[in-house]
Formats: C-alpha cells, structure tokens, sequence
C-alpha cells in the first residue's frame, strides 16, 4: 500500500489534529491512530488515492482529537472538579449517530469554548454563510470546545418550539407541565416532546401537521395559549420581564431562529434530553450530567 506525502502528513501536525486513518478492503492499515478511540479504520466521503493490491479507492479521515486533552474548560456546581476538553470530545464522537439524526437537513451553529467557562456562538465558518453538519466534516468541526450545538428554524418548516422561560427550576417544571397540558388539545400539533434543555428550564417541540412559516405558528400559538388563560399564572411575550415565568414563543419561532438540539450539550455541560410528562416531576439538573475521565 501507498504512504501519503510526508508534506502532508507534516500539514495534518501542524493543524494540530490528532488522528489519521486510510482504509482499502484489502489491506486496511491506521497511518496514525487516534489515542483515544479504539483501534480501528475510520471512514468519509472524500478519496485520496487508491490501494496497490486491489486498486480500490482508500478513504481519508482528519479526527479532531484534542490536542491538550486534560485542559478543564467547564468547571461549576456539576463538574466542580471540572469537565475536561476529552470528556466533550468523547461526549459527542460516541453520540455522533443521534446527533446527525437531530440536524439532518438543518443548517446549525456553534456555541465554542474559548476559555474557562467562556463561549462564543458562530454561525458560519470561513466563507460558509451557514454550517452544515455532515459525516464528512463531523469529525473535523466537533474538537472537544465545541460544546453546543444548536439547530436553525427553515423559512417553512413544521416545528414550534415554546421556550419556558425562567430562573427558578421548579416554576420551570409547573410551567412546562400547564403549557404541555393544553397543548395535548392542539389538533394542529401531530406530537409533542419535553426537552431539558440543559440549563435551568425547558422546551417542548411540536412537531405540526403541516408547515408554514414559523411567524405564522408563532401567531396562532399565542392565541391558543392566551384562550387558555395561562395569562392567569404566566406571561408570554417575546422577552421576560417579570419574576413569573415566561412562555416565548419568539426566540426561536422566526427564519434562523436558534434552539439547541436534542443530545447536545448546554455551555454548563449538561446535555439537552428528552423527558416524559410523568418523568418531570422528580428530574433534575444533575440527571443530565455527562460521563468525566
């Protein structure tokens, strides 16, 4: 089997990314072998050359292992002995396949540590207007500081998702239950799903029967839940400005608004899960906390 080009190998060190894998079906052989995933071939979408024996394509794959694994960039309450670049890392390699599923067909964007509990968002990357997360650049993208994924509202779409708005957790949870409830009277609604969101409150996603535009959605949902009279106990406008908790439906309801995926992890480090209504009386925060090495 063919080497690559040492200038190659020598721009992969120099980039500082930690793995590098070629396969053929007749003699697969690792170049360089991340240190911390199992010993095996990894492959993409892109060839670079082909094998000797079979003349069969070889694929290539530039993993983004950590270059200073141990470096602690969340520390808090939940992590207080830190949660390190590799425990992300691992995090999102193995929940690769569950994550793809969630972004599927959606633009996203970044929240990405650049510092000790420290974060910026990004939208695009280069000359990209939007990111696109693919099996082809997965690897590359998730480095162990990017922490949150988040996924983007189309122009037309079928989802709504109504952001429960507060500080205090348990007002979360009531909010969440009332606003859950009258929703399971919505015959525009096909289902709902309660999400952690991995900080201190909750989403439900309605997946709808039809697509509109999320202006549109959000219009007919604050009509629905105003008749309902959760006004009585909530407000619901587009920012909060009393102790009451919030229904918003405007934050991520509009074109490119942002909400955070399924199985994503929050900028606090906890992951962005699923819950049954019976589930979210005893749930709390440090449920959702990930593995740490």
């Amino acid at each position: 089997m063919s080497n690559l080009s040492d200038d190659y190998l020598k721009y992969i060190q120099k980039e500082s990314f930690g793995g590098f894998a070629i396969d053929s079906p007749h003699n697969p052989q690792v170049v360089q072998r991340p240190a911390f995933l199992p010993d095996k071939t990894y492959k993409c979408d892109e060839e670079i050359e082909e094998c000797d024996s079979c003349q069969s394509k070889m694929w290539w794959s530039i993993m983004s292992e950590p270059k200073n694994p141990e470096t602690i960039l969340i520390q808090n309450k939940f992590y207080p002995n830190g949660l390190k670049q590799i425990d992300i890392w691992n995090y999102y390699q193995l929940h690769k396949g569950l994550i793809m599923k969630e972004v599927r067909l959606r633009d996203v964007a970044f929240a990405i540590i650049t510092d000790l509990n420290q974060y910026i968002i990004r939208r695009n990357l280069g000359d990209q207007k939007y990111i696109k997360l693919m099996n082809s650049n997965y690897d590359t993208l998730m480095t162990g500081r990017t922490i949150t994924i988040y996924s983007s509202m189309k122009n037309v779409d079928n989802i709504v998702i109504v952001d429960i708005d507060t500080d205090n957790f348990n007002d979360a949870k009531r909010c969440t239950r009332d606003v859950y409830k009258q929703l399971t009277e919505f015959k525009m609604i096909d289902s709902l799903q309660i999400r952690f969101t991995g900080k201190t409150s909750f989403h439900i996603k309605c997946d709808m029967r039809r697509r509109d535009r999320p202006e549109h959605f959000r219009n007919i949902f604050e009509s629905f839940l105003k008749e309902k009279g959760l006004l009585n106990q909530y407000s619901i406008q587009p920012k909060r400005t009393q102790s009451r908790p919030n229904i918003d439906l405007w934050a991520s309801n509009k074109p490119n608004g942002l909400f955070t995926s399924l199985n994503s992890l929050s900028v606090i480090g906890l992951k962005c899960m699923e819950l049954s209504l019976s589930d979210l009386n005893n749930f709390q925060p440090e449920h959702a906390k990930i593995a740490t090495i």
